[in-house]
C-alpha cells in the first residue's frame, strides 16, 4: 500500500468526521435557536430596552404602572410620572425596578454634586443615561428632575471635573480660555460670517494708544461689537471694552452710542436699518449681563468666600457656579431685559457674555463656560416660546443664502416666536418699539421676501392678526395706552403688554384659508428706516363682517360676545382694560381665519359636542373721527364656533387704523 493512499484515506476520514460533527451539532442547536430568539426577545437589557423605547415585555423585572406607561408609550411626548419625591421613592421601596434606580442616581447626584463622580469606564455611564432619559421624558408636579433637563448637566456631572477660575476676569488665564474658544471655532466652524464684510459706517480704532472715532469708508478688517449700554459718559464699561478688544487682537470696535449721532434723527434711522447686518458680521460680540448702567465694568474681581478659598495657584474651584442652568444666568440677566439686545443676541453669530461670576460662550455650533471645560453642541430642538430653544431659527438668520433659495427660508412662525420674546423685554423709549427690532425684521425679509407692515408681513397677513396679550401680565400697565402713538391697532405695536399668538406653533393642515383679504396699505414712516418708527398706518381689508355686542368680566380682559339676537355666541380677550365692565358695548366682528378642532378642544356647557372649525375674529370699534368712512379700530380679539354667529353677516370693504 503506498504512502500516498494512506494520506488520502485519512484526509477522506478527516472530512467525514468533520461534516458528521457539523450535522450533529446543526441537529442539537437548531431547534434551540427560536427559544434563544425568545429568551432575547423577551429579556434584553432593560436600560437599553426602555431608552430605545422597545415596546415589548421584559421578564423577571417590577414596574408599576406609571413606569410602564412611560416603557409603553406610542409616541415621544412626556409621560406624567410621580409627582413628588416621596412617591417615587416609596414605589421604588415597594419593588419598581425602574424608580428604585432613579432614587439610587438622584441620591448620588446629590453626594457627588460638589465634587462630580469620575467614571471609570464608558461602561459606568450606562446607569446616568437611563437617568438623564427618564428626566428628559417625564414631567412632574413638585419638578425634582427639572434641574436634570439642561442638556449641559449630565455632561458636567459625568464628565470632566470643574475648571479652576481666577478671581480677576482680566486675568491672563480668562482671556487664554475666551482665545481658545474662538481660535476652535474659528478652525471647527463655520459661524463667522465676515470675512468679506465692510466695515461698520464709524467704528472705534483701536490701533494707537489713545483710541479714536474712524469713519471706515468700506474698509474690510473685523470688527467687535458691544451690546446696546445707555450713554452718560465715557464709562469703564466702554474702556473694559477697548481691553478686550486689543487683548483679543482685534484693531476695531463697534459701540452704538459712540457710532451713532445720537443728537441726529437722520443718522439714527440710517444706522439703525443695518443695525442687523452689523451683528451678524461681526468677528465678536460682547455681551455685559450684570451691568445695570455703562458705569458698571466687565473686568470685575469675583469676591472670594469662605466655601471657596484660594488654591496655592491663585484659584478656587466654583462650587455653586453649575448649579445655574447656563440658560437661567442669561436669559435672567438685567441686560436681557432691554428690548435692543434681543436682536443683537440673536443675529450675533459669536458671543461672549461676562457674568459677575464667570465668562460663557456661545456660537452657532456650541456653548461653553469658563467654569467647566466641557463643550455643548447644540441639539435640534422642538418649537418653544424662547429663542434660546431653537437654534435652528437663530442659524437661518445669521447664514448666507443659498445660490437658489427657496423661499421663506425662515417660517412665519419664526417671526412669532420673535415678537413673543420681544414683547417680554423694556424699552426706555415707547418710540423705539419698531426701530428696536428693525435689524431682525431685516433679515427676516431677507429670509422670506415678505412685505413688511408695521410689525406683521403681507404674506402673512391673516396669521399675524391673531395676536393676543395672555392674562396675567404681573406688573404691567393693561390700561388702554394710546399716545404715544406706536403703531396701528391692528399690530402688536400698539400694545405694551406680552403677546403670544393663536397660530403658534403654525400647523397648516389645522388652518382654513383666511376669511380676510388685505387689499391695500398706507404706512407713513418717521425717518428713512422702512422696518423703523412710523408716523400712522392704516389698511383697507374685505372680510366678512357683522355687529355684535361684548360684555368685560369684572376685574379681567376676558370678554363674552353676543349676537344680534342677544345670545351668547363666543369669547374674546380685550388688547387692555376697559373702564365700564359688565356693561354690554355694541362692537363689530372681523372674521379672520378658522381653525379645525378635534376632541373636546372646546368645550362648555353650551357646547357639548365638539365642532369641526374654531372661528377667530377680530372684535373693532368704530373710530368716530376718522378721516375717511367706515374706518374701525381693533380693541381685542375673539373666537366663536361659526354657526353660533348668528345671521347678519355680510362681506364688506373695512379700513383698520
Amino acid at each position: 500500500m503506498s504512502l500516498s493512499f494512506l494520506s488520502d484515506a485519512l484526509g477522506f476520514c478527516m472530512g467525514f468526521c468533520i461534516v458528521l460533527g457539523v450535522l450533529i451539532l446543526s441537529a442539537v442547536l437548531l431547534p434551540l435557536i427560536p427559544f434563544l430568539i425568545i429568551i432575547g426577545y423577551f429579556k434584553p437589557d432593560y436600560e437599553t430596552a426602555i431608552i430605545k423605547g422597545y415596546k415589548r415585555p421584559v421578564i423577571g423585572l417590577s414596574l408599576c404602572s406609571r413606569c410602564k406607561d412611560l416603557k409603553y408609550r406610542l409616541s415621544n411626548g412626556k409621560i406624567r410620572h410621580h409627582d413628588y419625591y416621596e412617591t417615587l421613592e416609596q414605589s421604588g421601596s415597594r419593588g419598581c425596578w425602574l424608580c428604585k434606580t432613579i432614587c439610587d442616581q438622584l441620591l448620588l447626584l446629590k453626594q457627588h454634586r460638589d465634587s462630580p463622580h469620575v467614571m471609570e469606564n464608558p461602561g459606568d455611564l450606562k446607569v446616568p443615561r437611563l437617568l438623564m432619559w427618564f428626566a428628559r421624558h417625564t414631567e412632574t408636579k413638585e419638578g425634582y428632575l427639572d434641574h436634570l433637563k439642561e442638556n449641559g448637566y449630565g455632561q458636567y456631572i459625568h464628565s470632566n471635573n470643574p475648571r479652576p477660575l481666577h478671581y480677576g476676569l482680566s486675568s491672563n488665564a480668562s482671556f487664554t480660555i475666551a482665545t481658545d474658544w474662538i481660535e476652535t471655532c474659528n478652525k471647527k466652524h463655520r459661524c463667522y460670517q465676515g470675512q468679506d464684510a465692510s466695515l461698520p459706517t464709524r467704528v472705534i480704532d483701536l490701533s494707537q494708544e489713545e483710541p479714536h472715532l474712524l469713519v471706515s469708508n468700506g474698509f474690510r478688517a473685523p470688527y467687535v461689537t458691544l451690546t446696546k449700554i445707555p450713554l452718560e459718559s465715557l464709562p469703564q464699561l466702554y474702556r473694559d471694552a477697548v481691553i478686550i478688544t486689543r487683548r483679543l487682537n482685534i484693531k476695531y470696535l463697534w459701540i452704538d452710542s459712540l457710532c451713532i449721532i445720537q443728537d441726529s434723527n437722520d443718522d439714527w434711522s440710517k444706522e439703525s436699518a443695518s443695525m442687523g447686518e452689523v451683528y451678524r458680521f461681526a468677528f465678536l460680540t460682547i455681551c455685559a449681563l450684570d451691568s445695570q448702567d455703562c458705569h458698571q465694568g466687565i473686568l470685575i474681581q469675583r469676591a472670594p468666600s469662605d466655601t471657596q478659598p484660594m488654591r496655592e495657584d491663585g484659584t478656587f474651584i466654583p462650587l455653586n457656579t453649575l448649579q445655574r442652568r447656563r440658560q437661567d444666568v442669561i436669559m435672567k440677566s438685567a441686560l436681557c431685559q432691554r428690548a435692543w439686545v434681543l436682536q443683537e443676541r440673536l443675529l450675533s453669530p459669536r458671543i461672549l457674555y461676562y457674568s459677575a461670576a464667570e465668562m460663557l460662550w456661545e456660537c452657532l455650533s456650541c456653548t461653553a463656560r469658563e467654569s467647566s471645560t466641557s463643550v455643548a453642541p447644540f441639539q435640534p430642538t422642538s418649537y418653544e416660546y424662547q429663542s434660546n430653544q431653537c437654534r435652528t431659527m437663530k442659524t437661518q438668520l445669521i447664514l448666507p443664502l443659498d445660490e437658489n433659495p427657496s423661499y421663506p427660508i425662515s417660517p412665519p412662525s419664526d417671526w412669532y416666536l420673535i415678537v413673543t420674546e420681544y414683547t417680554l423685554c423694556c424699552l426706555t423709549k415707547a418710540s423705539d418699539k419698531l426701530p428696536a427690532l428693525s435689524g431682525l425684521a431685516s433679515i427676516f425679509k431677507r429670509n422670506t421676501s415678505y412685505k413688511y407692515l408695521a410689525g406683521l408681513w403681507e404674506e402673512d397677513f391673516a396669521g399675524g392678526l391673531l395676536w393676543f396679550a395672555p392674562i396675567g401680565q404681573g406688573q404691567r400697565n393693561e390700561e388702554r395706552s394710546i399716545q404715544p402713538y406706536r403703531g396701528p391697532s391692528w399690530s402688536w405695536v400698539s400694545s405694551d403688554l406680552r403677546i403670544q399668538y393663536k397660530t403658534f406653533p403654525f400647523q397648516k393642515d389645522t388652518y382654513a384659508a383666511a376669511d380676510i383679504k388685505l387689499f391695500s396699505s398706507s404706512i407713513e414712516y418717521v425717518g428713512q428706516n422702512p422696518m423703523g418708527e412710523i408716523a400712522s398706518a392704516r389698511i383697507t381689508v374685505q372680510a366678512y363682517f357683522q355687529k355684535l355686542v361684548y360684555e368685560i368680566q369684572l376685574g379681567t380682559r376676558r370678554c363674552f360676545v353676543y349676537n344680534d339676537e342677544g345670545k351668547r355666541c363666543g369669547s374674546g380677550i380685550f388688547d387692555f382694560k376697559d373702564g365700564e365692565p359688565r356693561a354690554r358695548k355694541e362692537c363689530g366682528g372681523l372674521w379672520v381665519m378658522q381653525r379645525r378642532i378635534w376632541g373636546l378642544e372646546y368645550f362648555d356647557q353650551d357646547h357639548p359636542l365638539p365642532p369641526t372649525y374654531l372661528l377667530y375674529f377680530l372684535i373693532v370699534e368704530r373710530v368716530s373721527d376718522a378721516v375717511v368712512e367706515n374706518c374701525w379700530r381693533r380693541i381685542g380679539l375673539g373666537w366663536a364656533i361659526p354657526q353660533e354667529m348668528g345671521f347678519g353677516t355680510q362681506q364688506l370693504d373695512i379700513v383698520l387704523a
